[in-house]
């Protein structure tokens, strides 16, 4: 609710005079306010304006308030909602309890915080005591989550019909395909980032493509600019035996 006015009272009780405040012969033909008288607590900073006493709160007339719902609930049941089967529902609450964990700090460390402690341990010690790192990881980059409900997402895809592809109508007048096109292009082959290190790919990417791995994925400074092809290699190589549980899909050149 919007704040109208203070109770214009300085610390000794003494009441404010307002200049800019309106005759009575001017204020007839304005339609009067409904205020709430509430009190104000004393504050720790007090001052002049911000200590113990009461402040006016605006509150609107019946005709001026807004009703939505009617709105909102025709919105919500134009479309319709579909029914759910009962072996749907269970396979999303297998699927959620599965992801369900017990509450471990570890998993949850702040990085900021983190970062803050490392830089005070290298100031006192003038040792990194404290590895900085983030483990507010997603789903799709801990292997071993998604290995947990391996069997939930075959569930799911069965119970949904997800794997029912909707038939297209073709348009009538198709383009004609070169005579020189081939008739089976190969599809890009993805793997992770792991996998393409193993398989000494790695050289195969542009600078440019390694540098936005090393920086999306590696928290690595955009300075890394500057380094050479190999060095961004070795960076990228050295967050993945840091961080074991981190990965992500690319698509080397063949």
């Amino acid at each position: 609710m919007r704040i109208v006015a203070l109770i214009p009272f300085k610390k000794d009780l003494t009441l404010i005079e307002d200049p800019t405040s309106a005759d009575d012969e001017t204020m007839e033909d304005k339609k009067p306010d409904l205020l709430r008288l509430e009190q104000q607590r004393a504050q720790a900073d007090s001052s002049e304006w911000l200590h113990e006493g009461f402040m006016l709160i605006g509150l609107p007339f019946r005709e001026e308030l807004r009703d939505d719902f009617k709105r909102f609930e025709e919105h919500q049941t134009a479309g319709g909602t579909p029914e759910l089967e009962q072996s749907q529902v269970e396979a999303m609450k297998k699927f959620v309890k599965r992801l369900t964990m017990s509450y471990n700090p570890s998993f949850y460390e702040n990085p900021r915080l983190l970062s803050e402690r490392s830089a005070l341990c290298v100031e006192a010690t003038g040792e990194e005591l404290i590895e900085r790192k983030d483990t507010l990881e997603p789903y799709y980059q801990i292997p071993t989550r998604l290995q947990r409900v391996g069997s939930e997402i075959e569930q799911i895809i069965e119970k949904f019909g997800l794997t029912d592809e909707d038939k297209k109508s073709e348009p009538k007048g198709r383009k004609r395909k070169p005579v020189d096109a081939p008739d089976n292009q190969p599809e890009a082959k993805m793997m992770s980032i792991r996998d393409c290190v193993a398989a000494e790919k790695m050289s195969d990417f542009k600078k440019d493509e390694l540098l936005n791995m090393a920086v999306e994925h590696c928290e690595a400074p955009k300075g890394l600019k500057s380094k050479t092809k190999n060095d961004i290699i070795s960076v990228i190589k050295e967050f993945l035996a840091d961080h074991p549980s981190s990965t992500w899909d690319v698509n080397p050149k063949k």
